[in-house]
């Protein structure tokens, strides 16, 4: 290993240098600059006409980072009601859980108690939620830990994706919603600390990228196929080019939608072919520091319908929900942004700008 990717390991910083001596400016100034030409998909869309009889509803969040366990969260109640009546809930656990919380520099510890407590006060049923627990914190107290969060958070009877426990796992978890089998894998670009290839660790970029996924597609015969990557880079508003290229990828290869996370702001979504990509769902729940740049409590809820019966299983209408995390001393509110007063304008105006209305 050459000394600058070893210093950048100790670190915990997995970006090249040009992009980490930017990082605490995208940090303060998230970018709206697009790096490629993007056509831009509304917040909302029409279920088809022949989307009849049998459907089911999949609800993706972000990130759900380390906060204290003291803080007094409230969530918008019709939020908490369209998450809780979801057939399937996706989010992303942002650190290992422990017996408390603990956030030094990129070393995350997230309290497993308070973990389950934001579940619940977001609406979100353990025995309806996936889990993901890869991203480039997983591994920030090692392989140990990464398979202790996974049995904390089966204890509380989630089920969880995108760890790769041993050589004979499947990257592709299926799962039965609402008569429909859907496999979802989820994975991670970046890893800050990475361990064995060979032992526990978060399923990655790579690994997906060496699968033909139409043969994984026919072997668990799925209905459909979702991917829940933790990537492209942070803080910034439109993803990149690289990032753009692998979704086409996907797409081609096989899946019918992905839902990313990482940003820690909204990215845009788009077609491609007949799979709807999502690049950055933002935060579900931000830590302090996050938090203390505004775009990071922007966040999205995104609601998909999936169409079965008898006609080939497909994705019907879509709907994203905006809402903003803000912290005053110890309460936090999760609102949705609606017809925005003065002190959300801003928050609506940038939702605007990724997500235009017809």
């Amino acid at each position: 290993m050459n000394p600058s990717r070893r210093i950048r390991q100790l670190l915990g910083v997995p970006y090249p240098w040009r992009t980490a001596l930017a990082w605490y400016w995208d940090y303060l100034h998230p970018s709206v600059r697009r790096s490629s030409p993007f056509d831009l998909l509304g917040q909302r869309s029409s279920i088809a006409a022949d989307c009849i009889g049998q459907t089911a509803s999949l609800v993706f969040l972000g990130d759900i980072m380390p906060i204290d366990s003291d803080l007094d969260l409230h969530v918008d109640s019709a939020l908490r009601a369209r998450i809780s009546s979801a057939d399937l809930v996706m989010v992303n656990c942002e650190a290992p859980l422990g017996g408390q919380m603990r956030c030094r520099g990129t070393r995350y510890l997230a309290d497993s108690r308070r973990f389950g407590d934001l579940l619940s006060e977001l609406g979100i049923r353990t025995e309806r939620v996936l889990v993901s627990v890869a991203n480039n914190h997983a591994e920030d107290h090692g392989a140990g830990e990464l398979l202790a969060t996974v049995e904390r958070l089966e204890g509380r009877g989630c089920r969880v994706v995108g760890v790769r426990r041993g050589a004979g796992d499947e990257i592709a978890f299926p799962v039965d919603v609402a008569g429909l089998r859907v496999g979802v894998s989820a994975w991670t670009q970046w890893r800050n600390r990475p361990g064995s290839m060979s032992g526990a660790r978060p399923w990655t970029s790579g690994d997906v990228s060496a699968v033909e996924w139409a043969e994984v597609r026919s072997e668990l015969g799925l209905d459909l196929l979702v991917g829940f990557p933790h990537w492209d880079l942070e803080f910034r508003h439109f993803p990149q080019p690289e990032t753009r290229a692998f979704a086409s990828r996907l797409a081609k290869g096989g899946f019918d939608l992905v839902v990313g996370h990482h940003p820690h702001v909204v990215q845009p979504m788009e077609c491609i072919d007949d799979a709807l990509v999502l690049y950055s769902c933002g935060n579900a729940v931000p830590n302090s520091f996050c938090a203390a740049s505004w775009p990071a409590g922007l966040g999205v809820l995104l609601e998909v319908t999936l169409c079965g019966g008898d006609l080939p299983a497909r994705l019907g209408a879509y709907r994203v929900e905006p809402f903003l995390f803000e912290r005053v001393g110890r309460r936090a509110d999760i609102r949705a942004l609606g017809p925005a007063p003065q002190s959300l304008r801003r928050a609506r105006n940038r939702f605007d700008l990724l997500f235009p209305e017809a």
